[in-house]
């Protein structure tokens, strides 16, 4: 994983994270929190880091992320629909 390659160099080349959290990073989330904002939920940053997180949770627990994970996380999260 690319993200995970960029975070280990953090140490030798910090800038490589500050452009790859600037570029990539920022604006993905900014549209999240957007998408969260417009659903109502209360705390769209903490939401959108939990949504996150739970995917990279997986993906270092079992090596695989299934297909539906992001639609298991956002019920989860936000419950049905």
């Amino acid at each position: 994983m690319a993200m995970l390659a960029t975070v280990a160099e953090e140490h030798y080349t910090p800038e490589l994270l500050r452009q790859f959290r600037r570029h990539l990073v920022a604006p993905r989330r900014a549209r999240l929190r957007s998408l969260l904002e417009q659903l109502g939920v209360v705390d769209p940053e903490l939401a959108a880091s939990m949504l996150v997180g739970s995917y990279y949770a997986q993906y270092l627990a079992g090596g695989r992320v299934p297909r539906d994970w992001a639609e298991r996380a956002v019920a989860a999260l936000l419950g049905p629909t």
